[in-house]
């Protein structure tokens, strides 16, 4: 390129939003830009998330008329028996995943089960919100869920899913300052299992104030583990970040 310089790598934000808190398509297309975005995931809502964001249909449209800057996630309220139809249809017109899923639901509850066997069947990743007490509880357990489930790439995201890479962490605190300290649950949970334990680094992301421990570091998508294969391009479900440069 001219003078020297070089081109920026390719960057993949994993968590978006279509009409998140009333924004237009206008002002989301010039928010990624600004921020020299390759791709977006959109990740639309169902159930009471539509009183904040947008649905699978609104993700579609955008990806429709913009199909080289995003791709797209589908979602149904999983307490819903049309789930599954409502998944499956939309990973048949080109959904490349399921998410974000935040609903007033235990991670291993039957609801939340049926849907990783259609994750399983199908072969695509689900992206969870968890939050204590409040959408998709029992990160304690979620070990048990992980090995039910060895074909589906999991990525986790929001305040409890951050806050337990440290130790002795309150529950109750969704945005914890200081160090983080050796010995949070994710590694135990991720220890001896076959498939790929991601981490979402969305919106309201984890105190820059705890980026002295290396866990903190600035990717969207950061790898927390992946024993099996240990190469992001040998995940088929994660095909869609292939050639976005990860630490």
């Amino acid at each position: 390129m001219a003078g020297g310089a070089t081109a920026d790598p390719p960057l993949l934000d994993l968590h978006q939003h279509t009409h998140y808190n009333g924004r237009s398509d206008t002002e989301l297309l010039a928010h990624q830009a600004f921020h020299r975005v390759t791709t977006t995931v959109l990740l639309p809502g169902d159930g009471w998330m539509l009183s904040v964001l947008g649905d699978n249909a609104s993700c579609a449209a955008l990806q429709a008329e913009y199909p080289e800057r995003f791709v797209r996630f589908a979602c149904a309220n999983v307490a819903e028996s049309r789930t599954p139809d409502v998944l499956r249809g939309n990973l048949r017109r080109g959904a490349l995943g399921i998410g974000e899923l935040k609903f007033h639901v235990s991670v291993d509850s039957p609801e939340m089960l049926r849907v990783y066997a259609l994750a399983a069947e199908v072969g695509v990743p689900v992206l969870i919100h968890f939050e204590y007490v409040t959408y998709d509880t029992g990160l304690e357990r979620f070990e048990a869920v992980l090995r039910a489930h060895p074909k589906v790439n999991f990525i986790g995201h929001a305040q409890t899913w951050w806050g337990n890479i440290s130790a002795e962490l309150n529950p109750l605190e969704m945005y914890p300052k200081g160090p983080v300290k050796p010995g949070g649950s994710h590694r135990p949970a991720a220890r001896g299992l076959r498939q790929c334990l991601w981490r979402s680094l969305g919106r309201g992301g984890p105190d820059p104030s705890r980026r002295q421990h290396s866990v903190w570091r600035p990717p969207v998508l950061h790898l927390v583990n992946c024993l099996a294969t240990g190469n992001l391009k040998q995940q088929s479900s994660l095909g869609f970040a292939e050639g976005y440069r990860l630490p």
